[in-house]
């Protein structure tokens, strides 16, 4: 998951803010998979993977930066990422 993204995702499960929209190009994404609930696991090992080396270059300066373990006990707060272009889909269907 790309920094961005990561950064995003934090600030909304720190401010419970239930989903988060990307674009993706299209056909970059099924339209099956346009509707995800971040995974807790998922991420918490995702998040290991960056940390790590950061924190080798950089120090423990970095922890405020990434989720806590209070943050992956509350899974209910996982947002889930939709992507713009389901919504492009339902606006046009609609009208």
């Amino acid at each position: 998951m790309a920094i961005v993204k990561f950064i995003t995702l934090w600030i909304a499960i720190e401010k419970q803010i239930p989903f988060i929209v990307f674009s993706w190009s299209p056909g970059q994404i099924p339209i099956a998979s346009s509707i995800m609930k971040n995974n807790p696991e998922m991420l918490k090992a995702t998040q290991r993977a960056m940390v790590e080396p950061l924190k080798g270059l950089v120090g423990e300066e970095i922890g405020p930066y990434f989720l806590e373990e209070r943050h992956f006990e509350e899974a209910n707060f996982f947002s889930f990422n939709i992507s713009l272009s389901l919504f492009w889909i339902i606006t046009r269907s609609i009208s």
